[in-house]
């Protein structure tokens, strides 16, 4: 009796603390959603605010719509370019809504168009779901809207790292992510794009 006892003690005490550690965890990394996707590739064609591409990604083909929140970038510099960056074959990488209406090919809003190859040189855009203070060095580490990515931004990458909040818009650019789910990497540079 005292065995089975003990037995069922220590598994609740295990229970309990799986439970609180599992609830500090959500906290900290909550789990991921699909709030933004991404396609990499060539215009095909830009017309009446409606621009389509054609590459790799989450969908192959997509047809965004700009809107006046769409931040027009490029990818090397991060500064604000004009539509008339935007001409067939331009290598781009298109931010978008995950809610999809069904065309063909597929149509969703676009938050940003960063222009310039897919690669470790060109800014990545992110939207800040968390942002939480970095335990390993000064600066924060940033949670983006689909909860897979957090990225340190420390002083070096962003002067102003500590205004970063959560809903801003960041164009980050880093050359190394680990494997796992959430990926962490650390910002080489970031902006802040909505102020």
């Amino acid at each position: 009796m005292k065995k089975l006892l003990v037995i069922v003690l220590g598994m609740m005490i295990f229970g309990v603390t799986g439970m609180v550690w599992a609830a500090g965890a959500e906290e900290s990394y909550p789990n991921p959603v699909r709030d933004m996707m991404a396609t990499y590739g060539k215009i095909q064609s830009w017309d009446n605010g409606q621009l389509i591409v054609t590459g790799e990604g989450n969908n192959p083909y997509i047809s965004a719509t700009l809107t006046n929140g769409t931040y027009l970038l490029d990818g090397k510099t991060g500064q604000t370019l004009t539509t008339g960056a935007l001409n067939k074959d331009t290598l781009v990488t298109v931010y978008y809504s995950s809610t999809l209406q069904s065309h063909n090919p597929a149509r969703s809003e676009a938050y940003a168009i960063v222009v310039g190859a897919a690669s470790d040189d060109n800014g990545k855009f992110m939207r800040v779901d968390q942002v939480n203070p970095s335990e390993e060095t000064e600066g924060v580490e940033v949670v983006n809207s689909n909860r897979d990515i957090i990225a340190t931004v420390t002083p070096a990458a962003c002067p102003v790292y500590d205004k970063i909040k959560a809903g801003d818009s960041l164009l980050l650019w880093y050359s190394f992510m680990s494997f796992g789910i959430p990926a962490k990497t650390t910002a080489n540079r970031a902006l802040i794009l909505n102020r």
